[in-house]
Order: structure tokens, then sequence, then C-alpha cells
């Protein structure tokens, strides 16, 4: 490359080498992408060199960066399958899961029944909730698999990483039996494939099947001494069995191979960590997050990795240190290239959640919206924390600023994260009608989904709209299942809107109903989480005192 700058070939093989070293973890995401940029820069109509940069790209979840390189595809493609099959990418990237069934269905009619095309919208159908649908077409891609097989098996490794796929598939529809079973036929075609027993570890760590992980994951070292991601599921599985002198010799040699790779540190979580009575293990993975920071020439990103093992080992004062060095040392500038940034703020932000809750880190979080103003979840602790701290005018701020961030590109996820944030308080936005519209960009992409309705429902309400809301906010209370504190979202949220919105409407006695629900429901899970017997984060805690006391103050005892 540096004897002929211009050679796109160069420059795509060099991104290649960059992503794909990994026997000893040597892999650098941030110069990859440089050098695939340059590559499609250099030679626009090259689709392998495009295909490679949107796999840069996802390697940070730049959702929006790898839309572009697929709509820039779309300028060289004619043929109508050409132009279905990336307008279907498109709208999978940014998550619009119904445009990309319709793209599908289309390329279907057209004639295209390949593997991928039944894969792609099985994992829109999941995404929309609808399980029995993505079953069929999974189904469906078996069967092409088999069929490929009776005609040709002088391919195995093809049909391998296919079947691969589909077990990838079905392990995110929650169908593990399924899935494994399909890790099983990808074995019988190609036993030497360490990708099936690592990720097969990984699904059984995450099934409490330790000791069965821990088989897969040694025939994965084995097949790799040197790969650290075979080497951190080992760990994770042995920790689990209380063998943690085992477990902590693989973090020491993955850190010493990849110290740049700082999820080395916390592959066990470290509320795990915090948990665990072996305080020989919670010593040595602190002095090894301390060396981390030395080998990483004290950059922000080890700072904040210490820090948020320090937090959850009970040191919130040093982890409040650490955090004040990590934004100390940050710099757009010194940073190389967007990947590294990009890690340096997804590191930041797991520290600034974990200390949100204090008032003295509110500062940081309005910093994090400068540095990520593309990354929805910033902004809503930024404005959750500010909420919580009585700063009504900024919080006011930070939703303004949220909407204008997201008022013209928002994603469904990015739109429902703006909704959500913004009808967290009262009177935050001045107009509403952008808000409304993303949340209902949300619905229309998943129907089924009651936290997209209930955020519909609570920003019709904030809107002035209560006959709405509370229709909305009735079909997301119908959807509710058996929540418990550890679902995703709270049932109370939604009870708490309905209350709220039938005392505007004069339903006085449905209102103290619904707020009587939503309250025991509150107390029962803040019991909990006094207890120790289930963990509510702070955002969770926060968001239902604030809902309790807006509702408990309007409607009274």
């Amino acid at each position: 490359v540096r004897l002929d700058p211009n050679d796109a070939a160069l420059h795509f093989n060099l991104a290649v080498l960059l992503d794909v070293i990994q026997d000893a973890g040597h892999r650098d995401y941030g110069n990859a992408l440089l050098h695939a940029k340059e590559a499609v820069r250099l030679d626009p109509r090259n689709s392998s060199y495009r295909n490679w940069l949107i796999r840069v790209y996802g390697r940070f979840g730049d959702t929006e960066s790898m839309a572009a390189v697929l709509e820039k595809e779309l300028e060289f493609r004619t043929e109508p399958s050409d132009v279905y099959d990336l307008r279907s990418r498109i709208s999978e990237v940014r998550g619009n899961h119904q445009d990309t069934i319709e793209n599908v269905n289309r390329l279907i009619e057209l004639g295209v029944t390949q593997f991928w095309v039944y894969v792609r919208r099985a994992n829109a159908y999941r995404h929309l909730g609808e399980a029995a649908k993505a079953r069929i077409d999974l189904m469906q891609a078996e069967e092409l698999l088999a069929n490929a097989l009776r005609r040709d098996s002088t391919n195995p490794e093809g049909v391998s990483w296919k079947y691969i796929d589909v077990a990838r598939q079905y392990r995110k529809l929650g169908e593990l039996e399924k899935s494994l079973a399909c890790y099983g036929k990808a074995e019988q075609l190609t036993p030497n494939n360490l990708y099936i027993y690592e990720e097969r570890a990984s699904i059984k760590n995450g099934e409490g099947l330790y000791q069965e992980a821990l088989v897969d994951a040694n025939k994965a070292v084995e097949l790799a001494p040197r790969r650290p991601w075979s080497r951190k599921r080992r760990a994770k599985a042995n920790f689990h069995l209380g063998n943690y002198d085992e477990a902590l010799a693989d973090i020491v040699k993955v850190v010493e191979w990849n110290p740049a790779d700082l999820t080395n540190l916390t592959w066990v979580p470290p509320a795990q960590v915090a948990a665990c009575p072996n305080e020989q293990f919670q010593t040595g993975l602190l002095q090894l997050a301390d060396k981390a920071i030395e080998l990483n020439a004290k950059a922000s990103r080890a700072y904040a990795t210490r820090g948020w093992i320090l937090v959850a080992l009970g040191h919130e004062e040093r982890a409040l240190a650490d955090l004040g060095s990590a934004f100390d040392r940050i710099s757009k500038a010194n940073e190389v290239g967007e990947l590294s940034l990009s890690q340096t703020c997804y590191e930041l932000g797991n520290l600034c959640g974990e200390l949100a809750h204090r008032e003295d880190v509110i500062p940081y979080l309005v910093r994090m919206t400068e540095l990520q103003p593309k990354q929805p979840i910033v902004w809503y602790r930024c404005a959750l924390a500010q909420l919580g701290a009585s700063q009504a005018d900024a919080y006011k701020t930070t939703c303004r600023g949220m909407v204008e961030a997201f008022r013209d590109t928002a994603t469904t996820a990015e739109g429902y994260w703006t909704a959500w944030t913004c009808l967290l308080g009262p009177e935050s936005v001045e107009d509403y009608s952008p808000l409304v519209q993303m949340a209902e960009q949300a619905v229309k992409a998943e129907p089924e989904s009651d936290q997209y309705l209930k955020t519909l429902g609570s920003v019709l309400y904030r809107a002035g709209r209560f006959d709405e809301a509370v229709q909305r906010l009735t079909e997301a209370d119908d959807l509710i299942e058996d929540s418990d504190a550890t679902s995703m979202s709270s049932p109370a949220y939604t009870w708490y809107f309905l209350a709220i919105a039938h005392h505007k409407l004069g339903h006085h006695d449905e209102a103290k109903q619904w707020l009587d629900k939503a309250t025991t429901w509150t107390e029962k899970v803040l019991a909990e989480h006094e207890a120790g017997t289930n963990s509510l984060p702070w955002n969770r805690r926060l968001t239902l005192k604030l809902l309790h006391d807006e509702a408990e103050g309007m409607i009274g005892g």
C-alpha cells in the first residue's frame, strides 16, 4: 500500500487481514475501516469491497453507515432482483422489518428462492414477534440445504456455514434445541470448524450447562490454542463451575495476547464477579484491569473498564475517579479511526450508566451526547438522570437536542428511544407531533410490541390526546404477559399512564384502579430489590419513582 496507495485491491486485502487476523487476537478494526473505505473510494462499483466495508462498520454497530454504503450501491444496480435484494438489506440494517419482508416477497415473486432469502425473511419475522412464520422460513432454509447436499456433496464446508447461519437464527428465536441440532449437522460436515464449538459453548453457558459448555470450549481451544474468544468462553464455564484459578488463567492469557480488547476483562459480567465467593479471583481481575491501563497507554477506554469493575465491587468513589480520568484523556483528534472512538464511547457509556444515579455524573452524561449524538441511549441516560435530579430545564434542553438529532433520520429503535425519553417528564417539548410520528412508526414496524404501543399511548397522553392515549395503552396492556423484575420493561409504566390518562378524562374510578395496580407492582419489585432477591437497574427504579410521584400527585390517595 505504501508503494502503490492508489491500488484498491491492496487496500481491500489489507482491510481483510486487519479484520480477520485472530490467532493472537491481533485484529485492528480501526485501520481495517480506513483501508476498506479507501478501497471503495478507489473502486466504488466493486461489490466485494462494499460488502467488506459494511462488515467492518457492523463491527461497531454503525447501522447508518452500513445503510449508506448499500444505498450507494443501488446506483449501480438495475436488475429488479438486485434492487429488491439491496432494498431488503437496507431495511434490515435500519430495523424496518416490515419493509424487509415486503422486499423479500418481491424477490420470491421474481423466482429468487435461495437459502438466504428465507433466512433474511425469518429474521424480520422474528423481530416483528411472528415466531411461527420465522420457524416456517427457517425450516424451508433447512430443506434447501438438505436438497443441496443430496444433489452435490462436494462442498460440505459451504453447506456447513449455512447450517451455522440457521443455527444462529434459531438461537435468536429462542429455539435452542433446533439451534443445537443445526450446529450438530454442521459438525458432521466440518468437524474441525471451531466456530461450531465456540458458539455452542456460548449457548450452553447461557443455559447454565457449564460442564457441557466446558467440553465444547476445550475443543475450540484445541483447534485454535491462541484464539481469545475460545479462551473467554472456557473462562466463563470454569468460573461458573467454581474453577476460579483456571478461569483467571485464561483471562490472564487473553489480556496478554490482546490488551486492546477490553471485553476480556468483562466477559464474566462484573456483577457476577462481585457475587463470586473467591476474593482471589476478584483481586486478580482488578490487577489485570490495572495492567490493561498500562498496556493501553492509559487510554480512556481502559480507565472506563476498570471503573465498571470497581462499581460492581462496591468501590464507587474509585470508579468515579476512573470516570474523570477517562474523560480527561478522551480526544477525538487522538483516537485512531472512527471505530476506536466508538469503542471508547461504548466503555464510557457502560460506566456512565452504572454511575448515572449520581448527580455529579450528569456533566459526563451531557458530554456523552456531544461525543455520540447519533446514539439514542446516551441521550436517554442523560435526560433521565437530569429528571431524577430535578433539573427540569436541563432535561428539556436534552429532549430538544435529541429530537433535533433524530427528527429526520430516526430508525425504528431510534424513534422509540427518542419518544420514550421525551415523555418521561411533562412538557419536555413544545410540539409533540414529531414524537407521535416516531412512536407511530415504531408501532407500524412492530404492531405486536407492547413496548412500542405503551410508548405511543404515553406520548399521546403528553400531547393531550387522552382518548387515543387510553386506547393505545389498553392495547399495550392486553399484550403484557407474565412480566417480572427481569423483563425488558415494567408493566407498571403502562398502568401509571393509564391512571393519569383516565384521570384527565374524568374517569376517576378507573384512574384509582390503575394507580393502585401500578403502585402495588412498584412496591413489590422495589422490596425485592432491597431484599436482594431481584435486581432492578437504576433507570428502572428511577422511572418507577418518577411516574408514581406524578400519578400520585395528580390522583391522590
